[in-house]
């Protein structure tokens, strides 16, 4: 059995040893400087004058005095003396001029990596930059309640700036929602991430599209189903923004007549194929039957803006009817 201990090299007490306590305090000297390690000095050369009992140092390639021949050695002042310890791999030193913590690493004391409570960069499986400084590459990222809600705050310095988020694709800017230049939440979309349209601007008035008489809400192939409100649609009806008034024709008004026959009840096909029975009977007019009824007349619907073709890319177009311009017409005709 060897005599020391194979990891730290302390010495073991020996059968029928003399003098044991001279071996067993040689060992807690020796623990004594390891454990919980805090070092003076690292790479020191010159032995302190008046040497603190207890100091540890951390020695330099060329120690000079009573540390000479111990390069890169721990030597802790015990007693009377210098207790001198090679480090391990792996051993772990408080600095206590720096406030850190060092590791050695077979050749030297390393700065472990700690973390300040403030960072000028940081990325995680990414590189930061200065525009850039909090950098993520991950399928996902979790912001978690701490037991009760959570806000994600994005602050911006003054209202012409910006407080945005931006979605792209391979690194192209489609969509942004936020704070864009002013103090109203926008929605923007982009195809190619250089032009840009404003589709919806919310702020402390209401909801209303990025830009004047532009946009669409819904389409042929992708319709809402129900919109609730408590008034109805206003349509603008001025004057000033009008041109080529005229009274109906007689042909017109005969169309109108034609139209109030055509009213019919219906139920949807979807409707019945979901509820069965259950499916509810709806009032209006066939967008066909209207187009026949023009054409009866000798007129055609696609001059007047009662019919509407949505466009299916390449089917049939689904037909749609603006039923306060219907009713507007069919009154003409009482």
């Amino acid at each position: 059995m060897s005599d020391l201990s194979a990891r730290l090299d302390l010495p073991y007490l020996q059968p029928a040893q003399a003098q044991k306590h001279v071996t067993h305090n040689e060992a807690l000297q020796m623990l004594d400087v390891m454990v919980q390690l805090a070092v003076a000095e690292f790479d020191a050369v010159l032995p302190p004058a008046t040497p603190t009992a207890g100091a540890c140092y951390a020695l330099g390639a060329s120690p000079t005095g009573d540390w000479a021949g111990n390069p890169g050695d721990l030597a802790c002042w015990q007693d009377t003396g210098w207790v001198y310890l090679t480090p391990r791999p792996g051993w772990r030193a408080w600095d206590i001029t720096a406030q850190d913590m060092r590791v050695w690493d077979g050749t030297g004391w390393v700065v472990m990596v700690r973390f300040p409570d403030t960072l000028d960069q940081l990325g995680i499986q990414a590189t930061p930059d200065a525009t850039n400084r909090l950098s993520v590459q991950s399928p996902a990222s979790l912001f978690g309640h701490a037991g009760a809600g959570h806000q994600m705050k994005i602050n911006k310095a003054a209202a012409a700036d910006t407080a945005s988020l931006l979605f792209q694709s391979t690194w192209t800017g489609h969509a942004e929602m936020g704070l864009t230049g002013n103090n109203a939440f926008s929605l923007k979309t982009s195809p190619d991430g250089s032009s840009w349209t404003t589709n919806l601007v919310a702020d402390a008035t209401g909801l209303s599209p990025g830009a004047d008489d532009t946009q669409d809400l819904g389409s042929a192939t992708a319709r809402f189903h129900d919109i609730h409100a408590t008034n109805g649609v206003i349509q603008t009806s001025d004057r000033r923004e009008k041109q080529d008034i005229a009274p109906l024709t007689p042909a017109e008004k005969r169309v109108a007549q034609r139209l109030r026959s055509l009213i019919v009840s219906y139920r949807w096909r979807e409707s019945v194929l979901k509820k069965g029975s259950g499916a509810r009977h709806h009032v209006g007019i066939i967008a066909q039957d209207l187009q026949d009824a023009f054409f009866a007349e000798g007129l055609s619907a696609d001059d007047y803006a009662l019919v509407e073709k949505g466009d299916t890319n390449g089917a049939e177009p689904r037909l749609g009817i603006r039923y306060p311009e219907l009713f507007a017409f069919i009154i003409a005709a009482l």
